[in-house]
């Protein structure tokens, strides 16, 4: 049963609002959005809740020492658990080598050069291509991947191993150099895990198409002290590392990451893993680099034009921590100019639990970029989650200009399509255009913008059709938290107080603007002026302190990170539903309020008894399938998410019922529903699609009372069959008490002109066409049918058929119209005040003892 047209809006339900599209649904967010008055509480990301410890032990097996030209994919065969695979320094292994599953365990593998370890660059050092005549060298000469792994592979380390191509041409491309993924993977049992490159030299060529270093689809996997560079196309998009069918966790730090496209990003096509939401990512201390040789136009240009787009990009990710990196050169080409990107995608539409969501990002210096930082509520071409929960903190954008770096906007950050909880906190930005772009669409909710350092430039804080400050601010972002912020050369009149407006950048104090000094100078206004009580705008002692060995790669950030607090609740679960029920299999549904594990226990009794598989990967949005169900059959059914500190949360007991064997329909109760009566709608008999109902859309649009694809919504005496659509029906399985004639009425509405249906019994037409009414409002029901339809004793089958949409259903009634051989009626009783008249009186058999009268009347005496 489908929405009705746009003309009849006034009566959508919820149901009809979701068919109907996001357009409405973004209005109707909006607007609450705007009636929102109270001040927002500060609601911050949730950090990574698994770090991994990189720390290298040597393994305590054998030492397979392989020199140039021996067999590589044979030593990785033979390798055993705790082997070390020594690869001749400034040898050359090529193919396309497997790391093969090993069985499950904790002891290493490791491939590694065989200079001794004092000679590498030790533990926390970056690779340069200078060392890599230290290095053993793995090459692909064709388009495949020169290592790959088998499902489950696990437990590999590369150590001062340099990974390239000899591809040189742009006629075709090689994708992958590694490509850490069992092809087709569809369960986290086949994810290749425990795999870490350290000291790694991974490269493609000067003018090659080569479009990835790592394609990161595995879990537990590190990165670590390596230098990736050359990777480019001159029309696809090309990254570093990139992951998008892993859960994590991941670690990439202290690495040189270069490439055209994104250095690194998380989130591209959509996962193959159902729910799969990559996870737990720690990126610290890289320098993320694009060399102005591949910037058209700049005197160093090599006369290539790759496609260039952006530093960092999350497309689905959580609880991802970025800190202490550089990020330098970025400029408008394929994209915007935007260095930063938060944009959640369901890129092919099958993944609409992908979500950016527990971000971030403090203590990072980005420069020379067109633009800084860009996020996106909701992808707008394909249903995602919401953009939630971002910390933007302690960071200097430096040179963010389109003037130099082209595009249009040099916006310090843009946000669009309704975010939730984006925090922006003691930043310094020097950049050419807006300070904030609140974009168009929905508004963003729970915004917090304080303690930070900008030029006001021409329009400051502004948006889409709306102007400068207080209007931007109120309409994009009611209840912000907005202080304490300092905007240079901006009007105070525009903006909420308790903010700063100097004339220009040379008031605010800084040590030396002319030099790049921005730390604010003793006699700085803002020294101590921010809400905590410490300066406005970043910590940039501390910003430039965690990033001063990052161009170099000598760094100490390898240590894991501390844990993230002790978390004692449990998660909250909601929205638990079964939008899909067969004979054999149904689909259960729900949401937590934070990440956690998915289960379903199920069974014909409260005891449950059967459970699905549990599915480890931390979401927000969950989905289980039973199988094994048998047909027309009731299940009690209770869900389970545990959260990734151990917390669980059950769900109360829910039920859902099988339809009958396909081919067969039943009555919903068991039994036929006797007649005369009157009995509800969405009562028809079970049987499902084409058996027991006919609806055009599959899917219950109303969510209430039945799983079936028939729309039911609450309404009229409880429940409504809503927009019946042309050539739609329902059948009811029904036992007449007694043969004779009666009258069919069905308790219809309708805001339509010319709705109608016609009802048969067996398969025949007993009503003829029944015009259903303009009743004037969707809430008013009247009852509508005709008479004289003769029905004999017994069982049948009734079915209601559409004829014109649009109308909803909330009851059908038969009662007595004239029963077939009825008693006769009694006489009426009638006034009498006249003596019956007495005549021919004789007397007969008369005898000495008695005699015999006899006599007549004219009425009965």
């Amino acid at each position: 049963m489908r929405t009705r047209n746009w003309a009849d809006f006034s009566r959508f339900t919820a149901a009809s609002w979701k068919r109907a599209g996001f357009i409405l649904a973004f209005v109707v967010f909006s607007l609450a959005c705007r009636t929102a008055a109270a001040q927002p509480k500060t609601v911050l990301p949730e950090l990574p809740r698994a770090y991994l410890d990189t720390t290298y032990v040597k393994p305590a097996g054998r030492t397979i020492s392989l020199a140039a030209g021996g067999n590589l994919q044979k030593a990785i065969n033979n390798a055993q658990p705790g082997d070390i695979i020594s690869l001749e320094a400034g040898a050359t292994f090529t193919g396309n080598f497997t790391l093969p599953n090993k069985g499950n365990r904790g002891q290493w593998i490791v491939i590694r050069s065989s200079t001794p370890d004092d000679s590498l660059p030790p533990q926390g050092t970056r690779i340069k291509p200078s060392d890599a005549n230290l290095l053993p060298k793995i090459v692909t000469t064709n388009d495949s991947p020169a290592i790959k792994t088998d499902a489950a592979a696990n437990h590999y380390r590369f150590i001062g191993v340099e990974i390239t191509t000899t591809h040189t041409g742009r006629a075709s491309t090689v994708w992958n150099l590694v490509w850490l993924e069992y092809p087709g993977q569809t369960s986290l049992s086949q994810v290749p895990s425990d795999i870490i490159f350290d000291r790694c030299y991974i490269h493609g060529t000067p003018t090659g198409n080569v479009l990835r270093g790592i394609a990161l689809n595995s879990a537990r996997t590190a990165i670590i002290d390596s230098h990736f560079s050359d990777f480019h196309d001159v029309s696809g998009d090309a990254q570093a590392v990139l992951g998008w069918n892993g859960p994590g966790p991941f670690k990439v730090v202290n690495n040189y990451l270069e490439a055209s496209t994104e250095n690194l990003q998380w989130g591209v096509g959509d996962p193959s893993i159902v729910n799969l939401v990559p996870s737990d990512i720690e990126v610290r201390g890289n320098y993320f680099y694009k060399p102005l040789s591949w910037k058209v136009g700049h005197p160093s240009y090599a006369g290539i034009h790759w496609t260039v787009k952006n530093f960092f990009e999350l497309k689905s990710a959580q609880r991802v921590l970025i800190e202490n990196n550089i990020f330098e050169n970025n400029w408008a080409d394929a994209q915007n100019g935007f260095a930063i990107l938060f944009t959640p995608r369901n890129g092919g539409g099958t993944a609409p639990w992908n979500v950016v969501q527990d971000i971030t990002f403090r203590r990072n210096i980005v420069r020379h970029s067109s633009s800084g930082v860009n996020i996106l509520g909701m992808d707008y071409n394909h249903p995602t989650l919401q953009t939630k929960r971002i910390l933007i903190q302690d960071n200097l954008f430096e040179d963010i200009s389109n003037a130099n770096w082209g595009g249009q906007y040099g916006s310090l950050f843009q946000l669009l399509d309704g975010t939730a909880d984006v925090t922006i906190d003691h930043n310094t930005g020097i950049h050419q255009n807006y300070v904030i772009f609140g974009g168009s669409g929905p508004a963003h909710t729970g915004f917090v913008y304080t303690n930070n350092i900008a030029p006001h430039n021409q329009e400051g804080v502004t948006g889409g059709g709306t102007g400068t400050g207080n209007s931007t601010l109120n309409t994009y972002f009611p209840g912000a938290t907005f202080v304490k912020n300092v905007l240079a050369g901006g009007n105070s009149s525009n903006y909420p107080a308790n903010n700063f407006f100097p004339s220009s950048l040379a008031d605010v104090g800084f040590v030396n603007l002319a030099g790049g000094d921005y730390r604010l100078a003793a006699s700085s206004p803002y020294n101590n002026a921010a809400t905590d009580g410490t300066d406005v705008g970043a910590d940039l002692d501390g910003l430039l302190a965690a990033t001063a060995s990052v161009v170099n790669g000598i760094t100490t950030v390898n240590s894991s990170a501390p844990p993230p607090p002790s978390d004692s609740t449990a998660p909250t679960i909601s929205a638990v539903s079964v939008p899909l029920v067969s004979t054999s299999t149904a689909t259960v549904t729900w949401s937590t309020n934070e990440s956690s594990d998915s289960q379903v226990e199920y069974g014909t009794t409260t005891s449950y008894g059967a459970s699905t598989s549990l599915i480890a990967t931390m979401v927000t949005s969950h989905m289980q399938n039973l199988s094994g169900l048998s047909p027309n059959r009731s299940y009690h059914y209770r869900v389970k998410s545990k959260d990734g500190a151990g917390n669980m949360a059950v769900s109360s007991d829910g039920m859902f019922t099988t339809p009958a064997t396909s081919g067969t329909s039943s009555p919903f109760s068991g039994v036929p529903i006797a007649v005369p009566s009157v009995f509800q709608a969405e009562d028809f008999d079970n049987g499902g699609e084409g058996v027991a109902y006919h609806d055009a859309v599959p899917g219950n649009a109303g969510g209430a009372y039945r799983s079936e694809d028939v729309d039911i919504v609450a309404g009229g005496t409880g429940y409504v069959v809503n927009n019946i659509q042309t050539g739609e029906w329902l059948s009811y399985s029904i036992n007449v008490a007694q043969t004779g004639t009666y009258r069919i009425e069905a308790s219809v509405t309708s805001a339509m002109t010319a709705s109608g249906f016609h009802i048969e019994i067996d398969g025949v037409n007993k009503t003829g066409s029944v015009t259903v009414p303009n009743s004037g409002s969707w809430s008013a029901f009247q009852w509508i049918g005709v008479g004289g339809v003769s029905l004999s004793a017994g069982a049948h089958t009734l079915k209601i058929v559409s004829e014109q949409e649009y109308f909803d259903l909330d009851a059908i009634q038969i009662s007595t119209d004239t029963v077939t051989s009825p008693p006769p009626p009694a006489p009426a009783p009638v006034t009498d005040t006249t003596a019956p008249v007495i005549s021919l009186v004789s007397v007969s058999a008369l005898s000495a003892s008695g005699a015999t009268i006899s006599w007549k009347t004219d009425e009965l005496s």
